[in-house]
């Protein structure tokens, strides 16, 4: 066709064409919904009403959907907030035990350190006390030793002279006497078997130890 000639009537014909319409679906599909292309079609001011009303609907749906997301979101944030308080509090008290259990550690191992001076010093007090015990033990002993030896050779010291004078009273006692002299010869007597029994009762004592631990050592033996 020439230049300046109408296009309006070959592109109306072609538009109409059977074959256009069957491809023109396809053709708008590719760049819009063909739903939205059958509605704008079909389009009358009742659906123009019913495009609104599905507009506001869907408007309506989205800030429910905004609302539901913020409240999501809150709650995300509120749970979030909640979970870090609860480790933050979870570590505040898991620090406190720690410096407790720190503090009763130390407690404890300065206690231990304590005890174990008290139990050396104790130590050497009883070592002290035991090392005195023993010493004043030995130096009785020895005194002991000295007084028994002591007693020991007293008493076979006057036992002697003690058993002449026993010897001669019995005599005179046997001798005819005038009374008087016998009555005092008889004294004489009596006192001398007192003292001879004194000074048996002391060796008996003195020696008394010395058999008892000559007995311990045959036992022992």
């Amino acid at each position: 066709m020439p230049k300046v000639s109408d296009w309006d009537e070959p592109l109306n014909e072609f538009f109409l064409s059977v074959e256009f319409q069957s491809q023109i679906e396809e053709l708008i599909g590719r760049y819009i919904n063909l739903e939205l292309y059958h509605f704008v079609e079909t389009l009358t001011p009742e659906n123009e009403i019913s495009l609104l009303n599905r507009e506001k609907s869907i408007q309506t749906m989205q800030l429910k959907y905004q609302e539901l997301a913020l409240q999501e979101k809150n709650e995300k944030l509120i749970f979030l907030g909640s979970t870090v308080v609860a480790i933050s509090a979870l570590l505040l008290m898991s620090a406190y035990l720690y410096r407790q259990q720190k503090k009763s550690r130390l407690l404890l191992l300065q206690q231990k350190v304590e005890i174990e001076a008290q139990a050396k010093h104790i130590q050497s007090i009883n070592d002290s006390l035991e090392a005195a015990v023993q010493s004043r033990t030995k130096e009785l002993q020895e005194k002991n030793k000295a007084l028994a030896d002591y007693a020991f050779i007293t008493a076979h010291k006057l036992r002697a002279p003690l058993s002449s004078i026993l010897g001669l009273v019995n005599l005179m006692h046997r001798v005819n006497l005038p009374d008087e002299e016998k009555i005092l010869v008889t004294h004489l007597l009596t006192a001398s078997e007192k003292l001879d029994a004194i000074v048996h009762e002391v060796m008996k004592s003195v020696e008394a130890p010395k058999d008892i631990s000559s007995n311990k050592n045959d036992k022992q033996l």
